[in-house]
């Protein structure tokens, strides 16, 4: 390779790669399609977390299998392309921080004028965010096509539908049915990607993004099936996400903390306080550990399956400390349900016990 060219290629890293790079890792429609979890759903800092960054599961591998920089006499007017549309992306970013949603989804849309062919650096992050941006607009319907057309897109260009590009928008379409309620094509969608991946990794493909996708797809179709108190099946995906993120070098404790919260709350509707213990125990560990602000949640929860169990001076220990660390972190929702549990525990323990026969 010639001076010149290793000069271009070092340019085009800096300039373009990295950018896109850092939009991929934040992975941001996998975070902000949040389906709600059951009649007793987790509370919002719980939904939180997973817009922290829970699960995302975005496959850099199309981004990567798309690099290629041509001949040299088209190399520069495609790094001036590939440029115009990593600015467009980095200003759109900057417009959704900001919540102006629709002056992001315009810069997206000249992006995908610039460049329409899907070989194109790029591309496929331009799309992921339109849908995103329909779907916090509630243009539902408008996601859903766009997450249709990339996957077209994609396997025009030969990409197998077992591709993990392909299997993570197909994840992110089964995800856009069950918020509409499309629920026959939303499982269907979840149990296409979750054999998929499965016989992947059985197959030895156990290489980080495969796992981390299949763990993606066990997390939100347990999700879907919480919903609809199909608690068994849920728990099961659940726990296998939580054993599958042992070996993933990308599933931090926060991350952790909410596969943890979702087996305890599955747990308890189920009616296995114990196993709800165990795992919410677990998720006050795994805080305290990284000062999360999200532990004052797993107190108040504790508190209430003590509560359910019966056992008043145990529930109203976890009750107080889930309102002394909502107040330290100004959690007000939090702090308002650990005073009404604190309540419910006094009226209890004032009420005469029946003594056993």
């Amino acid at each position: 390779m010639s001076k010149v060219f290793r000069r271009f290629d070092s340019r085009y890293l800096k300039q373009f790669i990295l950018p896109v790079v850092r939009f991929y890792r934040t992975a941001i429609i996998s975070d902000i399609i949040n389906v709600k979890c059951s009649a007793e759903s987790p509370r919002p800092a719980i939904k939180a977390m997973e817009n922290r960054g829970m699960l995302s599961g975005v496959s850099l591998g199309f981004f990567w299998s798309m690099l290629g920089f041509g001949t040299k006499s088209n190399a520069n007017k495609e790094w001036m392309r590939d440029k115009t549309v990593s600015s467009y992306i980095e200003q759109a970013e900057v417009a959704i921080k900001k919540n102006k949603l629709k002056k992001a989804e315009s810069l997206l849309e000249e992006a995908l004028v610039v460049t329409k062919e899907v070989h194109a650096v790029g591309v496929t992050c331009v799309y992921d965010m339109l849908a995103t941006l329909a779907f916090r607009q509630g243009d539902i319907e408008k996601a859903e096509k766009i997450l249709i057309q990339v996957i077209d897109k994609l396997e025009e260009k030969g990409f197998s539908p077992t591709h993990n590009t392909v299997v993570n928008y197909s994840l992110k379409l089964a995800r856009i049915y069950s918020a509409m309620g499309r629920d026959s094509l939303a499982e269907s969608g979840f149990r296409n990607c979750l054999t998929t991946q499965k016989r992947k990794y059985s197959n030895g493909e156990k290489d980080e993004e495969t796992t981390l996708l299949w763990l993606n797809v066990l997390f939100w179709y347990g999700k879907f099936l919480t919903v609809h108190k199909r608690y068994a099946e849920a728990k099961q995906c659940f726990e296998s996400a939580y054993t599958l993120s042992a070996d993933l070098k990308s599933i931090d404790s926060q991350q952790a903390m909410v596969m943890l919260y979702h087996l305890g709350e599955v747990s308890y509707v189920s009616g296995m306080e114990d196993e709800a213990l165990k795992y919410l125990m677990n998720g006050v560990i795994l805080g305290r550990a990284i000062n999360s602000k999200d532990v004052p949640s797993y107190c108040a929860k504790i508190g209430l399956v003590y509560f359910q169990k019966g056992l008043y001076d145990e529930a109203q220990k976890w009750a107080d400390k889930a309102k002394r660390s909502a107040m330290s972190s100004e959690n007000k929702e939090v702090k308002k349900e650990a005073e009404e549990l604190l309540k419910k525990i006094a009226k209890a323990l004032k009420t005469p016990q029946k003594k056993p026969v």
